[in-house]
């Protein structure tokens, strides 16, 4: 009569032992997807971030390029009556596609996610980009470094 109530009871032990293991691995589980969840969420943003940071260095850069080449004297010229405002409207677009054509699959999705409308999201860069080199003084000196001087 012993024997078989210790053969019942290491049976229930057994069970409970396993129903604690089965509970443990899923909540082990479970913490395991929720850090994965976290992790994901982390590299999405810092691929945001970064593609972020590149809009803005390619636009300083392509800014500061279209200014050492075109953007001075067309403006000038707009302003002097030479030129359309539709010619400085198009080096502005050649600058955002030039901005746009240098972001890769991974960096246009990120942007996609975080700001929506890309496009719109760089030609505000550039024009923020243009108006604070304007305001730091760097268009006015980039343009007499590219001018040849008579």
């Amino acid at each position: 009569m012993w024997e078989i109530i210790i053969t019942e009871l290491r049976e229930l032990a057994v069970t409970v032992l396993l129903a604690l293991l089965s509970l443990g691995a899923a909540y082990a589980l479970t913490y395991i997807r929720r850090a994965k969840e976290a992790l994901d969420a982390r590299i999405d943003h810092e691929l945001a971030d970064r593609a972020l940071e590149r809009v803005a260095y390619l636009a300083e850069v392509a800014v500061l390029a279209a200014e050492s080449t075109t953007a001075a004297a067309l403006r000038q010229a707009v302003a002097e009556g030479r030129a359309s405002r539709d010619e400085l409207l198009a080096l502005g677009r050649q600058v955002v596609d030039q901005i746009l054509a240098q972001l890769d699959a991974e960096a246009r999705k990120a942007l996609a996610e975080t700001v929506g409308d890309i496009r719109r999201y760089v030609e505000s860069i550039v024009e923020a980009t243009l108006e604070r080199l304007k305001a730091q003084g760097i268009v006015g000196r980039v343009s007499e470094l590219a001018a040849p001087k008579s």
